[in-house]
């Protein structure tokens, strides 16, 4: 065991300083910029909210924008966990860590937006996708047939994901204006599918290690910047609709509980003042 982790050691070590020689610095440099800023307003955000019921929709985009920046900033300084495939390939198993810890939030949030959805489903999605991912990580050590027939797998595994986004998305285009709500669901579908077609592109030899890093970074910055922060929103409104419908209920009860009694009310009067005349017209 001792001469298996000094082993991984140097490898990682070699091939994550080897990844930086082939892919220019600057995609990682923006990478962190643009997550380190949009987590830095998440934080502030948490902050804000300290204390009130929006805390946990708040932690959770920190959540998914706190971990690319992390996993940037490992790349940009040579220490992320790169190994070498069996194909001569560096393979970025940060970036598949980093998905799998950052994705099933985003599939959380979706969740929270949607009353269709229920949790059993919300688990199961969850489950797959951090099988698709791991297989796909192997896929990319293994190289060669494995590869291909892992692929298979990771690519059917995507429909339910991208069924349980449309369900998810269906709903929430529900609270926009057409415009807005077809942008929102087209954008998000389009973001996540194009990580299978940047996948593929790089296992079949068609990208170069920066254009599979730009492909990544394009689509890494669009679903977790740009939808998870409409998804906040979403999920603000949802409640705030939600409060808002809770409060009408309660409103139209007290109502209606009023004009019940008023409806006695005259009632009793009418009995009163019926009873009074009978009895002044009968001495």
């Amino acid at each position: 065991l001792v001469l298996v982790h000094r082993l991984r050691r140097r490898l990682l070590q070699r091939s994550s300083p080897l990844l930086l020689l082939q892919v220019p610095l600057s995609y990682h440099l923006l990478s962190c910029a643009a997550f380190g800023t949009a987590f830095a307003l998440d934080v502030l955000a948490v902050a804000f909210y300290a204390g009130s019921s929006r805390l946990e929709l708040t932690l959770l985009p920190a959540w998914i924008k706190g971990l690319p920046f992390l996993s940037s900033l490992l790349l940009a300084t040579g220490k992320a966990v790169v190994v070498t495939a069996a194909n001569g390939k560096l393979v970025n198993l940060q970036r598949y860590v980093c998905w799998m810890h950052s994705t099933p939030a985003v599939l959380y949030l979706i969740r929270s937006v949607s009353s269709s959805i229920t949790s059993q489903q919300m688990v199961s999605i969850i489950l797959l996708h951090e099988v698709q991912l791991g297989l796909g990580a192997v896929a990319q050590l293994a190289g060669g047939v494995t590869q291909v027939l892992l692929g298979v797998f990771v690519h059917v595994a995507l429909i339910p994901v991208l069924l349980f986004l449309h369900t998810g998305l269906k709903e929430l285009s529900r609270q926009y204006s057409r415009r807005i709500a077809a942008f929102v669901y087209c954008s998000t579908l389009v973001t996540y599918a194009s990580f299978g077609v940047v996948w593929d592109l790089a296992a079949f030899g068609l990208l170069s290690p920066a254009q599979e890093e730009a492909g990544y970074l394009w689509a890494e910055l669009a679903s977790k910047i740009l939808i998870s922060t409409v998804l906040l929103f979403s999920n603000f409104v949802a409640r705030d609709m939600r409060r808002l419908a809770a409060m009408r209920s309660i409103e139209s009860a007290g109502k209606q509980q009023l004009i019940g009694e008023l409806q006695a009310l005259v009632a009793r009067q009418d009995a009163f003042m019926s009873s009074v005349s009978h009895e002044l017209r009968t001495p």
